[in-house]
C-alpha cells in the first residue's frame, strides 16, 4: 500500500472518532475538547510510526545495495571539499539522478586518483572528517561513494 494512503487512514479514523464522540458526549464542551485533542495526538503518533517504518525499510534497502557493490581500493586523495553537485566534477549521469530538492545542498566530495585515473567521489560524512589529504589511503568504495576508511599511509 502506498505510504500516503497509510498516513491518511489514521487521520480519517481520528476524524470519524471525533464526530462519533462529539455526538455521544452531548453538551460537555471540556470533554469534547479533551477528546478532540486526544484523537488528534493518537492519529499523529500513528502517522509518525508508519512514516518511520517506511523510511527505515527504504534506508535498509539502500544500505543493502551499497553493501552488495562495495570494493576495497587503494587511492591517493588529492583534495577534499564540500561542494554543490553542479560544481563537484561528478559525471552528468550521477548529477541527474540526484533529486532536484538536493541541488542546493553541499556534499562532501573528494578528488582521488585511482590508478592512472583522477576522479571525484562523494564521501560519507564520518569518513570525510577522517580522510587525510595528499596521502594514499585504503578505502571501501561503492559506486561513486566512499563509505569507509580502512587505513592511510603518509
Amino acid at each position: 500500500m502506498n505510504i500516503v494512503v497509510k498516513c491518511i487512514l489514521p487521520i480519517v479514523g481520528a476524524i470519524v472518532a471525533i464526530f462519533a464522540s462529539l455526538y455521544y458526549v452531548g453538551e460537555n464542551t471540556v470533554l469534547k475538547i479533551i477528546l478532540i485533542v486526544l484523537f488528534i495526538i493518537i492519529a499523529i503518533l500513528i502517522d509518525l510510526y508508519m512514516l518511520g517504518t517506511y523510511l527505515q525499510d527504504k534506508s535498509s534497502a539502500g544500505q543493502a545495495v551499497l553493501d552488495a557493490n562495495k570494493m576495497t581500493l587503494s587511492v591517493l586523495v588529492i583534495d577534499k571539499k564540500k561542494l554543490k553537485l553542479a560544481d563537484s566534477g561528478l559525471t552528468k549521469a550521477v548529477v541527474d539522478q540526484v533529486p532536484k530538492w538536493l541541488a542546493w545542498k553541499k556534499f562532501p566530495i573528494a578528488k582521488v586518483k585511482i590508478g592512472p585515473q583522477v576522479m571525484s567521489l562523494i564521501v560519507d560524512d564520518k569518513v570525510f572528517k577522517e580522510l587525510p589529504v595528499k596521502t594514499e589511503c585504503k578505502v571501501v568504495i561503492s559506486g561513486v561513494y566512499i563509505t569507509k576508511l580502512i587505513s592511510s599511509r603518509k
